[in-house]
């Protein structure tokens, strides 16, 4: 799950969606979630009990994932604008990984905590297209086999920094 979350955070695809309680948005957005999602009624129900649903949806190459996430928030959607964007207070809950504010335009160091961890960098090294625990377009891939020292005792910062350059140019192409 953690790999999908990476993975989701390259390809900068996140949905969240606020749920509004009037009956015909529902229905509207139930058949969204049925007919576009092809979420299960179980799912749905999750959702209007309320638990997150996540899936991830087929993607055109392998080098792209598309994550749907579903959660109804019980608010009025104001407040939770509000909420979303108190970033300290975000910091603090259980379970927030990171969260950090790009610069406009991006830099560098907006990406410092970004980084693979040592079983995800242990993967890379034997990754093959097609073949690899991480979801890493294929030039990625042999472009950081052939350029990292693999036996240096900083293959991690190695990694992490061509990892971060690497971001940073497809946010500045986006």
């Amino acid at each position: 799950m953690r790999r999908a979350a990476i993975a989701g955070c390259l390809a900068l695809t996140v949905v969240l969606l606020i749920v509004v309680s009037s009956a015909q948005q529902n229905s509207d957005l139930e058949h969204y979630f049925q007919q576009n999602i092809r979420l299960s009624e179980q799912q749905i129900a999750s959702i209007r009990a309320g638990q997150p649903v996540t899936k991830a949806l087929p993607s055109r190459t392998p080098d792209e994932v598309f994550l749907f996430g579903a959660v109804y928030v019980h608010a009025a959607p104001e407040k939770y604008v509000e909420f979303a964007h108190d970033y300290n207070r975000l910091r603090k809950l259980p379970g927030n990984l990171a969260l950090s504010v790009f610069s406009s335009p991006p830099t560098l160091s907006d990406l410092k905590a970004f980084a693979f961890d040592n079983d995800d960098i242990k993967a890379l090294k034997d990754c093959k297209p097609g073949n690899c625990l991480l979801q890493v377009p294929e030039g990625s891939i042999e472009e950081l086999q052939k350029t990292v020292n693999w036996s240096a005792a900083d293959v991690n910062d190695q990694v992490n920094q061509q990892l971060q350059r690497a971001a940073l140019q497809r946010l500045l192409a986006y």
